[in-house]
């Protein structure tokens, strides 16, 4: 995989120095009144206009001979620098260029939610206009073909609060990156090294590294190096522990500069990348694709368990519209499954180094016989989630196929049966609704059929929008009540208080994350939970909503590591609560002494709580803050934070608190033991509050 990526910048925000834009001679000196240092006033009919007090980014990405480019302008970034690089693919947000041969933690990443949307006419780049944005989006993108070879040119014209801007031949190509090494798939083991190795030229060399556990938890580093051709990346510096951590590289050739012209100098880069990605070495069973569809229906049945292998042909693709809502001609593996009849069958799928497909089907030689997929796209994790009931009568014969989104050639693969108890309860529109569950509730249900009622983004909820065919549910929340649901499947959560007015919705998340609400009021309250899809061509899907209603208890943790042996202990079973940290010091940041397992570091209160595990159980952890930023992580080590098995540091935010952080974990040590779970801060002095579920099954 090669791409080239651009960056633009005009000047970070904050206060701006005012421009004189009438005919006369003299100079403001203010921001508002055109009054010059010697008392008269213009008398002539135009105003002042000042530099914005935002940000302006533009990232081009070359692959396959053609480049897209993504432009963002808004007028709140949180005084991040290279926005761009936050917008394009979820990559970093990074102010300075690392140093040579030294690892630096990236910074934070982009919560769209906190920027400003504007519109920004005439934009060209290389005198191509953007695409309009995605409902719900707040960026711009368009495409360049054949990729640029020559200085490139962004111009805009001017709107209120930003003034236009030329770059001619503003940004040259850099010297192309020639990769040797690494080569097909990696496979990260404790003790080893990746070599990098690459035409030296004379240039600088970037080495980005992005690790992501199977719990969510994420870490990112930026190495600077020489541009000698030569680089080898030691596994144990990237402090993995969690089996099954996907690990992401892309090694960059790259240029900075500033074009200081006009009122708001625009910073750039441009870079030139080659990536990469891996596995850290985990106990999945191998296993080998069929040559064929054939070939692959004279093997056994996959058994339930966890799988890793590399995809084989591309045969088969669904198409448009169809149970994954998208074409998939990419290179797939197929695997016989069976799956008894009443029996809940629940897949994960992951490409290596890109976004998995997964649907089954009734005929493996017949792409039209899928019965239930997925695209894992939109999924936070970028896999694919499906959940499908048999309830034909009968043992289903079907064919399990995982498919990649490009040339990503490993997956790998969660695959369990379990028999439910199916409630039916689920409504089709606000005016089906039933009455509304008054306690916690397993629902099994599917979107066959149903109409596309609400979408969340409508009201200004989330950062997504769900234009595909929802079920709701009404439940009851008494006072002082938390609503808390997870969902098994590809489909987003939203609630609303008012089923179809959007501007009362409460809540939204993407697959994958759990919604939660608490009711501060002193009288019941309904809220109308929504399983819903991003895509009227997203296959509908059946799927497991997980509803939990309950009092959370207080919770007291512990201060610092010397309290330890008083933190409240935690063992097998699902444990609710609420608290805050009021005067608790900070022992722990992940910073310190790094690397930080999150990326980032933790420099609020902190407060301690053991949990008790036995061989081979797991622990399920959420963790937000309503009001605050929250960071939670386990240590085998209290005192040591470089001992993390699991953590998360989430940058999407919800309506109303703290994004969800979430983690999974399983004690795969051989042996019980006892952890310190860590509810940690973003920032220093923050009391804000914290709702916490922990489930040890």
């Amino acid at each position: 995989m090669r791409h080239s990526i651009l960056l633009l910048l005009a000047a970070c925000k904050g206060p701006s120095t005012p421009v004189d834009t009438d005919a006369d001679a003299d100079t403001d000196t203010d921001a508002d009144a055109d009054t010059d240092a010697d008392a008269d006033t213009d008398s002539d009919a135009d105003t002042d206009t000042d530099p914005p007090a935002g940000e302006a980014s533009i990232a081009l990405m070359s692959r396959d001979g053609s480049t897209r480019w993504v432009a963002l302008f808004a007028e709140d970034l949180q005084g991040f620098v290279n926005a761009a690089e936050c917008v394009q693919d979820s990559a970093l947000c990074r102010t300075t260029l690392p140093a040579v041969d030294a690892r630096v933690t990236a910074p934070g990443v982009l919560d769209p939610n906190l920027a400003v949307p504007t519109t920004i006419p005439d934009l060209r780049v290389d005198g191509v206009a953007p695409l309009p944005p995605f409902p719900g989006a707040f960026s711009y993108e368009g495409f360049i073909d054949p990729a640029p070879t020559a200085p490139i040119d962004v111009t805009w014209s001017a709107k209120p609060g930003w003034p236009a801007y030329v770059g001619t031949g503003l940004v040259a190509p850099v010297e192309p990156l020639v990769v040797s090494e690494p080569t097909g798939r990696l496979v990260l083991e404790p003790g080893g090294t990746v070599p990098f190795r690459w035409t030296a030229g004379t240039g600088t060399i970037e080495l980005e590294v992005v690790t992501r556990a199977p719990g969510g938890s994420q870490a990112r580093w930026v190495y600077g190096l020489a541009d000698d051709g030569s680089f080898d990346l030691a596994v144990d510096d990237l402090g993995l522990r969690e089996p099954d951590t996907r690990v992401d590289l892309a090694l960059s050739r790259v240029a900075y500069g500033t074009d200081a012209n006009g009122p708001n100098p625009v910073r750039w880069s441009h870079r030139d990348t080659a990536a990469s990605t891996g596995w850290f070495a985990g106990a999945r069973m191998a296993v080998t694709a069929p040559a064929s569809c054939g070939d692959s229906q004279a093997l056994a049945p996959l058994a339930p368990g966890r799988y890793i292998g590399d995809f084989g042909t591309s045969d088969l693709d669904p198409g448009q519209d169809s149970c994954v809502g998208f074409p998939t001609p990419s290179a797939e593996v197929m695997l016989p499954v069976e799956i008894p009849d009443g029996t809940l069958a629940i897949v994960r799928a992951e490409a290596l180094g890109g976004y998995a497909k997964a649907y089954a089907l009734t005929d493996c030689a017949d792409a039209d016989t899928c019965v239930t997929g997925a695209d894992g796209t939109f999924s936070v994790d970028g896999a694919a989630h499906w959940v499908w009931l048999n309830d034909t009568g009968a043992t289903a014969s079907l064919t399990l196929v995982v498919e990649s989104s490009g040339t990503e050639d490993t997956w790998i693969l969660d695959y369990t049966l379990e028999s439910p108890v199916v409630a039916d309860v689920l409504a089709d529109t606000c005016a089906d609704l039933g009455t509304p569950l008054t306690a916690s509730a397993r629902l099994v249900g599917g979107l066959a059929g149903l109409s596309a009622d609400l979408d969340p983004i409508l009201g200004g909820c989330g950062f997504a929008s769900y234009d595909g065919p929802d079920a709701l549910v009404p439940v009851q929340v008494g006072p002082g009540e938390r609503l808390f649901v997870r969902a098994t499947g590809s489909v987003g959560l939203h609630a609303t208080s008012d089923c179809g007015t959007p501007t009362t919705c409460t809540g939204s998340v993407l697959p994958g994350w759990a919604l939660s609400w608490v009711n501060a009021t002193a009288a019941p309250v309904v809220q109308v939970v929504a399983a819903d899809t991003y895509s009227v061509y997203a296959d509908p899907g059946d799927f497991v909503l997980d509803i939990g209603l309950f009092t959370p208890a207080p919770l007291t943790p512990a201060d610092t590591c010397a309290d330890l042996a008083s933190a409240p202990l935690l063992t097998t079973g699902q444990h609710h609560f609420e608290g805050v940290l009021p005067g608790f010091s900070d022992d722990l940041d992940l910073a310190s002494p790094g690397p930080s397992c999150t990326g980032y570091a933790s420099n609020g209160q902190d407060g301690l709580v053991r949990v008790a595990l036995e061989a081979g159980e797991t622990i399920e952890v959420d963790y937000v803050r309503t009001g605050g930023d929250g960071v939670v992580y386990l240590l085998a080590d209290c005192a040591d934070t470089a001992s993390a098995v699991a953590c998360d540091d989430n940058v999407f935010s919800v309506p109303g608190m703290d994004a969800p952080e979430h983690f999974v974990w399983t004690n795969d040590t051989g042996a019980a033991g006892t952890w310190t779970l860590v509810l940690d801060a973003f920032v220093t002095a923050s009391t804000a509050p914290f709702l916490l579920d922990v489930d040890i099954r």
